[in-house]
């Protein structure tokens, strides 16, 4: 969350120090950074949480040769 919102200080310090005018387009840009932090936070952390898997679907992997043999077991 600290990457993504880092700039945050930067832009509200602007407007409080350097005497930068505080227009609607200035603070609604802010106010849209923040948001904009949010939802790539929770974004990243939903993908993380989530279960690593591979190439296939199946969470046993078999090699083709055993595949083979079963398939010709059952016929």
């Amino acid at each position: 969350m600290v990457g993504s919102l880092n700039k945050l200080p930067i832009a509200i310090s602007g407007l409080i120090f350097f005497d930068a005018p505080v227009t609607i387009p200035s603070v609604t840009a802010i106010f849209l950074g923040f948001v904009s932090g949010i939802v790539y936070t929770l974004a990243k952390v939903r993908d993380a949480s989530r279960p690593k898997t591979g190439l296939l679907p199946t969470s046993n992997t078999i090699s083709a040769s055993s595949q083979s043999n079963r398939d010709s077991l059952k016929s």
